[in-house]
C-alpha cells in the first residue's frame, strides 16, 4: 500500500469517526435517533469502543510514566537525604569518640601531680612511625624541650624539638630514647629502650643480675635522670631472659600507651603547685575594754 492509499484510509476512518460522534451528539439533543443513525452507530460501535479503549490505555500509560518519573525523583531525593544522614551520623560518632578520649586525658591530668597541656597529633612519618610524631603545641603554648608526653594509657615520650606552634615528640619506642624504669612489684631498677627490629616493643635491661622480674610485672618511670618524673606507667613485661653471658636480666615489655594509634596526648608542662593552706587561727580575737561583752 502506497503513501497515498494509507492517507486515504486514514482520512476515511476519521470521517467515519466524525459521523459517529456527530450522530451521538445530535441524538442526545433530539432525544431519539433515526434508523439510519441507529444503523451507523451499530455498525461503528466496535470502532468507537476501540477508540475509547486506546485513548484510555494511552492516558493510563502517560500517567504511569509520569508516576514513574515522580517515584524516581523521590527515590533520588531519599538517597541523597540518607547519604547526608549517614555522614552526620559518622561525624557524631567521631565527635563522641574524640570527646571520650579527651575526657580520659582530663581525668589523667586531675590524677597526676602535674599541670598538663592537651595536644593533637598533627603529623607522623610512615618511615619512622614508632620513632617520632608532631603535635600542635609549641613555644607559644609554654612547651619546651624534654617535657614528658603521656596519654591515658601511659608514657608516650618526650619533646625533643619545639617551634612557635608545633613540637616534635620522640617516642619511647625509638631505639635512641632511653627511659629509666623500676619494677613496681620488686622495686628493681633498669632502663627501657626501643627495639630496632621490633618497634612495637621495649627492651628492658635491669642493673642487678639478681633482679626479680616476671611476666606480667608493671614497669613505671624511676625518676632517675631528671627527664621523666617517677611513677608514670611505661609498659607490661611479656618475656624475661638473661643476657650478657647470664649477668643481666633482659625483659621484653609492651608499651602501656598505644603509640601506634595516638590522636591526642598530654604534655606535662610543670609540677602542680599545691593550693595555699588557709591561715591558722590562734583563737578568738581579743576585745578591748569598750568591746561588747566585756565588763570594765
Amino acid at each position: 500500500m502506497g503513501t497515498l492509499d494509507r492517507r486515504r484510509v486514514l482520512a476515511a476512518g476519521l470521517v467515519v469517526l466524525a459521523l459517529v460522534v456527530a450522530c451521538s451528539l445530535t441524538a442526545r439533543e433530539r432525544g431519539r435517533i433515526t434508523r439510519l443513525e441507529e444503523a451507523v452507530l451499530e455498525a461503528f460501535s466496535p470502532l468507537e469502543h476501540a477508540a475509547y479503549w486506546v485513548s484510555h490505555r494511552v492516558a493510563a500509560a502517560v500517567g504511569s510514566v509520569a508516576q514513574l518519573w515522580s517515584l524516581r525523583e523521590q527515590n533520588r531525593r531519599l538517597k541523597a537525604e540518607l547519604a547526608q544522614f549517614e555522614d552526620v551520623s559518622q561525624r557524631l560518632a567521631e565527635a563522641l569518640e574524640e570527646n571520650s578520649r579527651l575526657r580520659r586525658l582530663l581525668y589523667l591530668e586531675q590524677r597526676l601531680p602535674f599541670e598538663g597541656l592537651a595536644a593533637r597529633v598533627i603529623g607522623r612519618n610512615p618511615d619512622n612511625w614508632f620513632r617520632t610524631l608532631q603535635i600542635d603545641r609549641g613555644r607559644a603554648d609554654g612547651v619546651s624541650r624534654d617535657m614528658p608526653v603521656v596519654t591515658a594509657g601511659g608514657l608516650v615520650g618526650r619533646v625533643v624539638r619545639v617551634t612557635a606552634r608545633a613540637s616534635t615528640v620522640m617516642l619511647i619506642t625509638d631505639p635512641d630514647s632511653g627511659v629509666g624504669v623500676i619494677n613496681r612489684r620488686s622495686r628493681y631498677f633498669g632502663v627501657a629502650l626501643g627495639q630496632p627490629g621490633n618497634p612495637a616493643y621495649l627492651n628492658v635491661t635491669f642493673f642487678s643480675r639478681d633482679a626479680d622480674c616476671r611476666v606480667g610485672d608493671v614497669l613505671v618511670t624511676s625518676g632517675l635522670g631528671g627527664v621523666f618524673p617517677s611513677g608514670l606507667v611505661v609498659g607490661l613485661v611479656e618475656r624475661v631472659e638473661r643476657g650478657g653471658q647470664g649477668l643481666l636480666i633482659v625483659a621484653q615489655a609492651r608499651p602501656a600507651a598505644d603509640v601506634d594509634r595516638l590522636e591526642e596526648v598530654l604534655v606535662l608542662t610543670a609540677e602542680a603547685q599545691p593550693a595555699p593552706a588557709p591561715p591558722k587561727s590562734s583563737g578568738p580575737p581579743l576585745r578591748g575594754p569598750g568591746s561588747p561583752g566585756l565588763r570594765p
